[in-house]
């Protein structure tokens, strides 16, 4: 197997990326065709909740890495640790370029698809904000995803990938 790049990511870029989807979906469809409002009970609600409910998602996002890596490569080859003060999964294993892929956009569309399924479901104004919070925080949590997403995608279709965090290896079969 012949190593034929290494794609790092810095993870200043990967938050902007990250942030950019989030102000674009807020514009657009958040505030835009959505029109949402905070529902009143939100102005109750301590800053510590929206924190510690920030800090859930990002450990619900790697874990729904964590669930695909283990499905495509087995258990004990992937695992989930805190890094820099951020949480992420890396897999020890050789992912195809396919189930990269997957793994990899897997969080910001799972969560992005629940929050429009709690939006269009429930009517009530409530439900409504948390969907729409949660396709919004969800969908755009992935922004990092995207970019190493497109970069891999720079490669030949063969090729193997192994997640090391902020920094994908990238082989080619010998």
């Amino acid at each position: 197997m012949t190593r034929i790049g290494v794609i790092k990511g810095n993870i200043l870029t990967l938050n902007l990326i990250a942030l950019a989807i989030l102000a674009a979906i807020y514009v657009f469809i958040y505030k835009g065709i959505w029109q949402m409002s905070s529902p009143a009970w939100t102005s109750h609600v301590h800053a510590l909740v929206w924190i510690v409910g920030a800090f859930s998602l990002i450990i619900v996002h790697e874990l729904i890495h964590w669930i695909c890596a283990v499905k495509f490569v087995g258990r004990g080859k992937a695992r989930l640790h805190m890094h820099l003060l951020v949480w992420e999964c890396r897999v020890k294993q050789f992912m195809t370029r396919d189930q990269y892929i997957l793994y990899a956009l897997a969080p910001g569309i799972a969560l992005g698809l629940l929050g429009l399924i709690i939006y269009y479901l429930f009517p009530s104004q409530g439900a409504k904000f948390i969907g729409a919070l949660l396709f919004l925080a969800g969908f755009a949590s992935g922004g990092g995803d995207y970019w190493f997403v497109f970069q891999i995608f720079k490669y030949p279709r063969n090729t193997l990938i192994r997640d090391n965090g902020t920094a994908m290896e990238v082989y080619t079969p010998s």
